[in-house]
């Protein structure tokens, strides 16, 4: 439990920590080149691990020319990385086939040569800054850590949830739609849930808290007067923080789920609640990103710092208000998405 709770200490301190480095930065007044350079290096983890390490890793054996993955380090890799899809219970841990894809699609990025030295030297750091920046990539690499562990603890859970839904007649992927009480209620062969429900919940489900019970619905009109007290006025600019600079116009492609990825075309916007490992392929083909969430700090900041593209985090209603083929002009110099044409 303390161990937990020390995780979550350092992912909530990474954000507010990024930002009070990311002003003193702007306080220094660094010109483009620079001020991009000295981002990366100041704002990455102190360490590169999970995803961050094994595209790393990864890298290396493309920059020695080795096109295809033999059976042996195929098998060496998974056994340390399978866990990278596993970011909740419907997913499942890669295959050599995965593995492939993955590492067929992945670009060789040329990475920025500052060093941290260099980075003080350039923003012309005090002695106190260096510390803050040192405590920014520390916390940074916690998080990181943070997000490796709970995959990995999804991953070890899997066959758990497959035994438990070999027990109630069902799979995996049926059981996530069930709410804990459902679940122990089936188990002892009480009300046991129709696979007719599970199928309309996996449509589209209301869930929701009731006098200490968790209550859930699949009435089309509940949902929707749920869903009609957050519609959004008509906005025509989106504003966020900027995570990379650039200004870039392009079709929008909205990724929710992880089988979106595969609408991103070369020079698509993509547009996310936030992004996970498994997005990188996808983000080397899109143009630059924008997010509902994130900090300076996340996984699609530096993802978008490293390969040089535009990116807008922290919009809260990017991924509400955009559709798939909305033409948009991202500006990350000024941290706002602007509307051009909508594809209604």
């Amino acid at each position: 439990m303390s161990y937990t709770t020390l995780l979550w200490i350092a992912a909530n301190l990474n954000d507010v920590l990024a930002i009070k480095g990311e002003n003193i930065l702007k306080n220094k007044k660094l010109n483009t080149d620079i001020d991009d350079s000295v981002n990366y290096v100041l704002l990455s983890p102190s360490k590169r691990c999970g995803i961050l390490g094994l595209q790393d890793k990864l890298t290396k054996l493309k920059e020695k020319g080795i096109k295809i993955l033999s059976q042996s380090v195929a098998s060496k890799i998974l056994k340390n990385y399978s866990w990278v899809p596993c970011v909740d219970l419907q997913h499942n841990p890669w295959t050599k086939e995965k593995l492939d894809n993955f590492y067929e699609h992945l670009l060789v990025e040329q990475k920025s040569k500052t060093t941290f030295k260099d980075a003080v030297c350039k923003a012309n750091l005090t002695k106190n800054e260096v510390v803050l920046f040192k405590s920014i990539k520390e916390v940074a690499y916690i998080k990181d850590m943070r997000d490796y562990y709970r995959r990995k603890g999804i991953c070890y859970i899997l066959p758990f949830f497959d035994e438990l839904g070999c027990r109630l007649g069902m799979n995996r992927k049926d059981v996530v739609y069930l709410t804990h009480d459902e679940i122990i209620s089936s188990l002892k062969g009480e009300d046991k849930i129709s696979q007719d429900i599970i199928n309309e919940r996996r449509k589209n489900f209301l869930m929701y808290w009731d006098d200490n019970k968790i209550l859930t619905s699949v009435d089309k009109q509940e949902i929707e007067k749920f869903k009609h007290n957050f519609v959004l006025e008509k906005i025509t600019e989106i504003k966020g923080v900027i995570a990379s600079r650039g200004i870039i116009e392009g079709k929008v492609k909205v990724v929710k789920v992880a089988r979106d990825l595969k609408k991103i075309n070369k020079g698509d916007i993509l547009i996310a609640i936030a992004t996970h490992p498994d997005y990188v392929i996808a983000m080397q083909q899109a143009s630059a990103f924008v997010t509902d969430e994130g900090g300076l700090t996340s996984h699609v900041a530096i993802v978008a710092r490293e390969l040089k593209k535009p990116c807008i985090i922290g919009t809260k209603i990017a991924t509400q208000v955009l559709k798939d083929g909305d033409l948009v002009e991202v500006d990350a110099n000024s941290g706002i998405v602007r509307i051009i044409k909508t594809n209604y």
